[in-house]
């Protein structure tokens, strides 16, 4: 999860990884634990996870039923979305958008020209040319919102 640190899980102990930006914290409930991390894209809302079958269960029709929508819907599939974890701060590119996240928790955002685009995902990403050159440009007036 790109927290830098282990994030401890003891029973009914709530835990952090600590490390500001990146930190994520595990918050006891009846069955375990619920998981509370940030997008690198938005520092606003929170991403809670609990990793317990119970919680949030899924039958195999119901994840045919939704392999099949999201090969023709979905927010990955029109648009490029990658994210990079620094020590001291989180590089977003998604969904047509730029976002870095600095250590102190400020974000900025920007909307990259296609040219743009590439030179971060070489310099900034670390991809190669030729990676970067097989990307398809994000799919206009796809369902994958502008700015999220």
């Amino acid at each position: 999860m790109a927290s830098f640190n282990v994030l401890p899980l003891v029973s009914g102990t709530p835990a952090s990884t600590g490390r500001g930006i990146h930190d994520i914290r595990a918050v006891p409930t009846e069955n375990g634990f619920e998981i509370i991390s940030y997008a690198g894209f938005n520092r606003d809302h929170s991403l809670p996870f609990r990793p317990e079958p119970e919680y949030d269960p899924i039958d195999h029709a119901f994840f045919l039923a939704r392999a099949d929508r999201t090969k023709v819907v979905g927010f990955f599939n029109d648009a490029l979305f990658i994210c990079r974890h620094f020590p001291e701060s989180i590089l977003t590119i998604g969904r047509r958008s730029k976002f870095r996240v600095a250590a102190d928790g400020t974000l900025t955002r920007s909307e990259p020209t296609q040219a743009e685009r590439k030179m971060a995902l070489i310099e900034e990403f670390g991809l190669s040319e030729e990676i970067v050159e097989a990307l398809p440009p994000n799919v206009p007036g796809g369902v994958a919102p502008p700015g999220l």
